[in-house]
């Protein structure tokens, strides 16, 4: 029997029939999907939150920068000795003062730092307590993720992390640190007369 249509009365529902699996994904085919999907994902979220090496550089070399340039301010207008360490385990920078006249906290560490253990220059001894309350206390400076130490290589004391000393009359001392982003290689140092980093690239 036919329809209307010309169509025999059991080709319609099988029609339809066909029609609906043509629209509709089977099982199979969906977990098919779900596993490209989560092989993709185990691919792309290990890189995510990586920024890439050139990026990686100039984001630790600007905040090098503003490390530095913070300690220097602070030595010269609280009159303090500033030191600033290198804590490779949380990947930052910590920033204290060592209030004179008693610097003593460097004395230890002139082996790696013979300038460290100096004396202030006469009338820098006392920090302008308002100047001090501005600063306030201690103060960190994360870095990038993705950099290597390598203290191996470097000056640093082996009794303690490796840390730069800055003067209220603008000079600074410290050991040379090297670290790495991806393949590339660089040395941190600090200018002793003017405070300011420096990071020079280094063949691995």
């Amino acid at each position: 029997m036919r329809s209307a249509h010309g169509e025999s009365a059991g080709a319609g529902p099988a029609r339809r029939l066909a029609r609906a699996r043509q629209r509709h994904f089977t099982l199979l085919e969906l977990l098919i999907v779900l596993i490209i999907i989560g092989l993709v994902l185990a691919l792309i979220l290990p890189r995510v939150g990586r920024l890439p090496t050139g990026l990686r550089v100039r984001s630790a070399t600007a905040q090098f920068r503003t490390a530095f340039r913070d300690a220097a301010n602070r030595a010269r207008a609280t009159g303090a000795i500033v030191k600033l360490t290198l804590n490779t385990e949380e990947n930052l920078f910590r920033l204290e003062e060592i209030v004179p006249p008693a610097p003593v906290a460097v004395a230890d560490s002139a082996a790696a730092a013979p300038d460290a253990a100096r004396p202030l220059k006469p009338g820098s001894a006392a920090a302008p307590e308002t100047a001090r309350r501005r600063y306030g206390g201690p103060k960190e400076y994360p870095l990038p993720k993705g950099l290597d130490w390598h203290l191996e290589h470097s000056e640093a004391d082996l009794n303690g992390p490796p840390y730069f000393i800055f003067y209220p009359n603008g000079e600074a001392a410290g050991t040379a640190i090297e670290l790495s982003a991806g393949p590339r290689r660089f040395r941190l140092e600090v200018d002793r007369l003017t405070g300011r980093p420096s990071l020079t690239a280094v063949q691995p």
